[in-house]
């Protein structure tokens, strides 16, 4: 009987643990390091958005990834269901003067008194608790996961290396793909008194994502910084910013008692979309840089990731994710 794959999989984020979960699906042996697996990280500062048409319509930098995005998104539903982690499908509010913008994208909106409404873009409710049950799936199916770094010693235990994180110290030396990787740090506003449930309100710069545990406001894109200290008027700035463009019907503003800020670091790569597949770096495979929509990506992520380590097809994606598309010379 052949030994069983040895994967060892560097970073505990959303991408880190959903192709960790993939791969024992496929009957590997999964190791899954990081420092602080249950600690802060970009996926938990976060409203758990999964947002093909927001993207598109807000942000340039994705709208020439919107098939890539759907199909994403398509994967969810199951993804959730074997978790049991709890997606929110109220839908999605934008601003009235993107009705041609939704048009050219074929869907079909309905006006309203806070602007149009699309059944789209569902989100995940409670990020965190969502990593939590990530966590408890790998580790319940024989998975590990450990509170270390990876270090260069991990490479002759293993037979892969995800790297499933942005680029950090290892010892002398990174894969050099991750070279393309910009740290852009993100900022959001919790409000303990927002809305618990309700559409996602999106506007240029910003969004309201209702959540049980306190509504999320966000987010900053503060390029190059990799700090994560929460600036008190930078979270001001977002809360006011969704009481101008997300107050409640009734005319009474956001109740911002209590509010207080999150920040996280992302990484992002020059076309916006994440490095998935091998390294240049033997027996590497890098799983990293979805920028801010780590969330939506990371079941098929995963999934192309498991492809790879078992040398099957990674899918028709492939090539637009592939490391190797950035000139690291």
């Amino acid at each position: 009987m052949s030994r069983r794959l040895r994967v060892t999989v560097a970073g505990a984020g959303v991408l880190g643990l959903a192709s960790a979960l993939a791969l024992l699906d496929r009957d590997i042996e999964v190791l899954v390091v990081d420092p602080e697996p249950a600690g802060p990280n970009a996926s938990s500062v976060a409203a758990g958005l999964l947002a093909p048409v927001g993207e598109t319509v807000f942000d340039t930098n994705a709208a020439a990834h919107h098939r890539l995005m759907v199909d994403a998104l398509r994967l969810w539903p199951a993804f959730a269901d074997g978790l049991g982690v709890e997606l929110s499908d109220e839908g999605l509010i934008v601003p009235a003067d993107l009705g041609a913008a939704l048009t050219g994208l074929g869907i079909a909106s309905e006006a309203r008194a806070t602007g149009l409404f699309v059944q789209a873009d569902p989100r995940v409710v409670d990020p965190p608790l969502a990593l939590r049950a990530l966590r408890a799936a790998i580790e319940a199916g024989g998975g590990r996961v450990l509170p270390r770094a990876v270090t260069t010693a991990d490479w002759p235990a293993a037979d892969i290396v995800v790297m499933a994180m942005g680029p950090g110290s290892l010892e002398g030396a990174s894969p050099p793909e991750l070279r393309c990787l910009t740290p852009v740090k993100g900022q959001i506003a919790v409000l303990p008194h927002g809305p618990a449930s309700g559409p996602t309100v999106r506007w240029p710069g910003g969004y309201l994502a209702p959540q049980p545990g306190g509504a999320r406001v966000g987010a900053t894109m503060e390029v190059g910084r990799r700090d994560t200290e929460v600036d008190p008027e930078t979270i001001a700035r977002l809360v006011a910013a969704a009481d101008r463009h997300a107050p409640p019907l009734d005319g009474s503003g956001l109740d911002a008692r209590g509010a207080f800020g999150q920040a996280g670091v992302r990484m992002q790569t020059p076309d916006a979309l994440p490095l998935v597949g091998p390294s240049v770096e033997a027996r590497t495979l890098l799983a990293t840089g979805a920028r801010r929509n780590g969330w939506l990506f990371a079941p098929l992520v995963g999934q192309m990731i498991a492809a790879y380590c078992k040398g099957d097809d990674p899918g028709p994606w492939a090539a637009a994710l592939h490391p190797a598309r950035f000139d690291q010379a």
